[in-house]
């Protein structure tokens, strides 16, 4: 997966990871957990979570993080009336959505979220410090290439000038890690190889679809599971190691694919379709025409030089994924991943990589570190 267009990296006085940890101190300071509450104590009433004597704002962006953390349709609810909406929070309380438990999480006074006591969450700082651990002196190398952090949940784009390789002359590419953490949402923890390109200023995400050790990303375990906490920390020690470990066969990889002749056109077709995207194309002579994901991609191909190498098609892929605007972010997104499959496809591929494509996209906005 590479950088979208709107996801901005951060180029000046870049953070270091030491920096960053203490960063990740202040994003948690902005959340105060409350003390858990009994389900059957909860109710919600005239845009408040009510419980005893303590009624808690509950805003429409509350309304929809608490959709989303019990799987309900929430941009189909925000558009329902605000009775609506009540009758749905009630209906997923009464049923256990939130655990026996919920621990009210506020943001500048506000209901942010319900926090189900039922499961172990992790800190950012917990998990960046996991990582650190695991690295070693090499966590001193890592210099922050993007950041996007928002509503409690990060991602991180590092590279370390200790794992560089020249794909070809003057084509330099950094490797490092990609961390993705929710402090309040389902989405698991991921640790995943990250690769940037210093001459089109692009990154590209390996995602793993299996892992030789059991362990591709880590998902929230329950609170009565003995040594949860520290068995989760383990899990993401475990992974930024064999992560980093790997970061030097993947470079290797993808530099071989620069001497890997192909018929870049016939290529990114076949994996455009694979991706489930038309493969078709307008005519270069069509008055007022909307360039297709296929015009756009052998455009891109033909401006960087027409290599005709399995390179030149994923730097077609990558670019588009990344600089094209007119684009959706899930049809930049799609694209961005589907060159990082492309990049390590000698490395691994089976039907189960493809149907990461599928994983629906995130909203994402943007903060840049100053």
């Amino acid at each position: 997966m590479f950088n979208s267009a709107d996801i901005v990296p951060a180029k000046r006085n870049p953070l270091s990871f030491n920096e960053l940890k203490a960063r990740a101190s202040l994003w948690d300071a902005e959340f105060l957990e409350m003390d858990p509450v009994p389900i059957e104590r909860l109710a919600i009433a005239d845009a408040a979570l009510i419980f005893g004597k303590s009624s808690i704002s509950l805003g429409q962006d509350a309304r929809n993080r608490l959709f989303e953390k019990v799987g309900a349709p929430a941009t189909y609810l925000e558009k329902r009336s605000i009775d609506v909406q009540m009758v749905a929070l009630r209906d997923h309380i009464r049923q256990g959505g939130f655990g026996r438990a919920a621990k009210p999480v506020l943001r500048d006074g506000e209901l942010f979220t319900l926090r189900c006591d039922d499961l172990i969450e992790l800190t950012h700082s917990e998990v960046l410090n996991a990582v650190a651990e695991s690295l070693g002196d090499s966590v001193d190398g890592l210099k922050l290439s993007r950041i996007d952090y928002t509503d409690g949940r990060l991602e991180l784009d590092l590279v370390s000038s200790e794992k560089a390789i020249e794909v070809r002359r003057g084509d330099l590419v950094t490797a490092g890690l990609h961390i993705e953490h929710s402090r309040y949402g389902n989405q698991a923890t991921q640790v995943q190889a990250f690769v940037y390109r210093l001459v089109c200023e692009n990154g590209m995400t390996r995602r793993e679809c299996i892992s030789g050790d059991g362990i591709v990303r880590i998902r929230k375990l329950p609170a009565s599971h003995p040594g949860g906490k520290e068995l989760l920390l383990d899990q993401v020690r475990r992974l930024a190691a064999r992560t980093w470990q790997n970061l030097e066969p993947q470079l290797r990889e993808l530099r071989a694919t620069s001497e890997r002749h192909a018929d870049v056109p016939h290529l990114l077709r076949q994996w455009v379709q694979r991706a489930r995207f038309s493969t078709r194309t307008t005519s270069r002579n069509r008055a007022r025409r909307v360039p297709t994901v296929m015009d756009r991609l052998l455009a891109a191909w033909r401006d960087s030089g027409a290599e005709d190498t399995t390179y030149g098609a994923i730097n077609a892929l990558t670019w588009i994924g990344s600089h094209d605007p007119e684009l959706s972010l899930r049809q930049r997104r799609t694209l961005s991943l589907l060159g990082g499959l492309l990049a390590m496809s000698r490395v691994h591929l089976c039907d189960k990589c493809f149907s990461l494509l599928s994983e629906p996209p995130r909203p994402m906005e943007v903060q840049l570190a100053e």
